[in-house]
């Protein structure tokens, strides 16, 4: 099982590498692919809102596979820690 301390840097170690990504493909892909060319700021503010979308997105799913994890043990009559 992982430790909440664990749990918290993982989650922050993916939401910056995710945020890096995505502001440097931003930069790339939008002139080239699409002729948009955006200010940093704006760069800046469109990848926040994709690592928001982001965040929600994972965290639903981890709730979601967590649920029916603890749904199996129950079924079966397991204690899950």
């Amino acid at each position: 099982m992982q430790s909440r301390k664990n749990s918290i840097a993982e989650t922050l170690t993916n939401i910056f590498v995710g945020y890096s990504i995505n502001l440097v493909a931003n930069l790339i892909i939008l002139p080239i692919f699409f002729g948009i060319h955006i200010s940093m700021q704006k760069n800046l503010e469109l990848v926040l809102l994709y690592t928001l979308i982001s965040v929600a997105r994972m965290y639903f799913i981890r709730r979601f596979f967590t649920k029916r994890t603890e749904k199996k043990y129950r079924q079966r009559g397991i204690a899950h820690v």
